[in-house]
């Protein structure tokens, strides 16, 4: 597979690499949610190997989300384990 080229603002388009979110993309999502848990404002190194920033989707795939740049957020490895596939606002009413 090839890299999917964009322009440097993605516009709502994936930006992957054989299935895998490149470096470039993740930094990107990172700066956006400020190198915190989009859900419980956990500050998160970009480089912590004890506990790996993870990239997760506010609508799930698996309920139809996609992998745009609009679905995609920082979540801590806590988090995102426990939202599992519900969407945001069902996980916030009741993490």
């Amino acid at each position: 597979m090839k890299e999917e080229l964009i322009d440097e603002k993605f516009n709502g388009k994936k930006y992957t690499f054989n299935g895998y979110f490149s470096y470039e993309f993740r930094h990107y999502i990172y700066e956006q949610c400020n190198n915190k848990c989009w859900y419980c404002d956990l500050p998160l190194p970009l480089m912590n190997y004890k506990n790996p920033p993870q990239i997760d989707h506010i609508e799930a795939r698996s309920t139809g989300g996609t992998d745009n740049e609009w679905n995609l957020v920082l979540a801590c490895r806590r988090c995102n384990c426990s939202k599992g596939n519900r969407d945001f606002f069902t996980y916030i009413k009741n993490p």
